[in-house]
């Protein structure tokens, strides 16, 4: 068995603990990466939501033909393990009733403007922007009558 020692821990190892052509091990590296992740999250996640809004079809394309090509091994994961699906969608809503039942309201009403989004929950503020905006259009509507 073949040992090499890490440039950043100064640990002898084996070689498989490497990545070919690299002189730090693969704990070194990840520890790293970590850091790295950790104090430039805001500028990792504005990066990655540019990527998005940029790429909206392209990624929505590679996401239509995954559910394509994979429909039938999702299904039979969804059959095989239905009761674990169901137990975490119930821990979810026990978790964020309020903004599962804001979101409930709002698409009843239609005021729903992006599906998911931080944006939408965080300007609804759980319903009370929705009974403004009802009292509003029910205002207008007698003004007009």
């Amino acid at each position: 068995m073949e040992y090499k020692q890490c440039s950043k821990c100064h640990q002898l190892k084996v070689v498989a603990e490497f990545r070919k052509g690299r002189k730090q091990c693969k704990g070194c590296i990840a520890a790293r990466r970590a850091a790295y992740n950790a104090a430039n999250r805001e500028r990792i996640a504005a990066r990655i939501a540019a990527y998005n809004v940029a790429n909206r079809e392209r990624i929505a394309a590679r996401r239509a033909a995954y559910n394509v090509a994979n429909r039938e091994r999702r299904a039979a994961y969804n059959a095989a393990n239905r009761e674990r699906i169901a137990a975490r969608l119930a821990a979810y809503y026990v978790a964020n009733k309020d903004r599962c039942l804001a979101y409930k309201v709002a698409r009843r009403h239609g005021k729903i403007i992006t599906k998911y989004t931080k944006q939408f929950f965080q300007t609804l503020s759980f319903g009370s922007k929705l009974k403004t905006q009802n009292e509003n259009e029910q205002n207008n509507e007698n003004t007009n009558s």
